[in-house]
């Protein structure tokens, strides 16, 4: 087995396709963005555009008696032999909101990033598609893939982001996704945006993980 897709699921859903027989230079990479509303439009748009993207690398043997006549497209390329999502933080992060308070002048609170909250909606929605079609898959976190992809020991660089009443204006962050296209652009792997080669370097991370390994060495069994 060899082709693995490597995922970066968000509203703007990173995808790389890594052929572990071939060179470098033959990664596809791009970007799903979902569209809607709501989250459960958004999670239906990127399950929708999944199996279009899907469909020509989908071995229809994948699929279950129930299931088969929905799938019905016909494999053109090589089969897709297992695909890797990046894991959701466990914990949802809290950052701080500077206020204008009429009283007590500037205040801080707390507030959570939306985006992260729906994470897991649009996770479960991949997962449904992936696990219809037989597919082995597993999650990866970002701790894992960041070792794999950069090696031991890298830290990232810091990137100042910019708070509205912010007592310094704002504070410096980690920055993953400036490393991780210049990571990709080392490698001759063409990528547009930060998502798609972050969706590299989980696709490279699945290709050494344990239960790929032992995926790899039953299929040559």
């Amino acid at each position: 087995m060899a082709l693995i897709l490597g995922l970066d699921v968000a509203t703007q859903t990173g995808f790389a396709w890594l052929d572990t027989n071939a060179s470098l230079s033959t990664v596809r990479t791009g970007v799903i963005k979902a569209e809607g509303k709501s989250s459960d439009e958004k999670a239906a748009s990127l399950a929708t555009q999944l199996i279009a993207e899907l469909h020509e690398y989908v071995d229809e043997e994948r699929v279950g008696e129930d299931g088969r006549k929905y799938f019905t497209k016909v494999r053109r390329r090589k089969p897709l032999d297992y695909v890797a999502i990046e894991r959701p933080l466990p914990n949802i992060m809290q950052f701080e909101k500077y206020n204008s308070d009429l009283i007590d002048g500037d205040a801080v609170t707390s507030t959570v990033n939306p985006n992260q909250m729906l994470l897991p909606t649009y996770i479960g929605a991949v997962i449904a598609i992936v696990a219809a079609y037989r597919i082995p898959f597993e999650t990866i976190a970002p701790q894992t893939w960041h070792k794999a992809y950069y090696g031991s020991g890298f830290k990232p660089p810091k990137k100042f982001i910019k708070i509205k009443r912010h007592p310094q204006g704002g504070k410096w962050q980690n920055d993953w996704k400036t490393p991780a296209i210049e990571r990709a652009r080392a490698l001759r792997i063409g990528v547009k945006t930060a998502d798609a080669a972050e969706a590299v370097g989980i696709a490279f991370a699945a290709s050494n993980t344990q239960a790929f390994k032992m995926l790899s060495m039953r299929a040559a069994a």
